[in-house]
């Protein structure tokens, strides 16, 4: 059975973060192999994928990489909600090929949301989401790989 991983997006408004990180942020291309953010290393960028492909890894403890998700254009990118506190990213982002992404320095989000509860409800929704979609997936692999008895 084939389904969507990214099914928790359905319900979030991405026009409105749309509008948001390009009024805050800042287009950046990145050829084939570069990097948004590193595993293992701070990172405070959120943002969205105007063009191309990125690929998130993570890096296995046999230190092998492994790609566990794409990101294609209008799908937001970066390590939410650790980047709002500059915290240590847990996989890589890498461009699959020559991308583009509007990208802004998430720790002014904290602000923002202080600011503007209207704003606020929105970052409240994206994580209770991804949450949401983490149990999920969780759930599946759990009683897909471990006997229950």
């Amino acid at each position: 059975m084939e389904r969507n991983l990214n099914t928790y997006l359905e319900d979030i408004d991405l026009q409105f973060w749309h509008n948001l990180i390009k009024k805050h942020g800042n287009l950046v291309i990145f050829e084939e192999g570069e990097f948004v953010c590193h595993q293992g290393e701070k990172s405070s960028v959120f943002g969205y994928v105007q063009s191309g492909n990125f690929c998130i890894e993570i890096e296995g403890s046999d230190h092998k990489k492994q790609v566990i998700d794409n990101i294609f254009p209008n799908f937001l990118i970066g390590n939410y909600p650790d980047c709002m506190y500059e915290g240590v990213s847990h996989f890589d982002i890498k461009a699959v090929d020559k991308s583009s992404a509007y990208l802004m320095d998430a720790r002014i989000l904290l602000n923002i949301y202080e600011q503007d509860h209207n704003i606020q409800n929105h970052g409240r929704l994206l994580i209770e989401a991804m949450l949401k979609s983490l149990i999920v997936r969780y759930v599946d692999f759990v009683s897909n790989n471990f006997s229950m008895g």
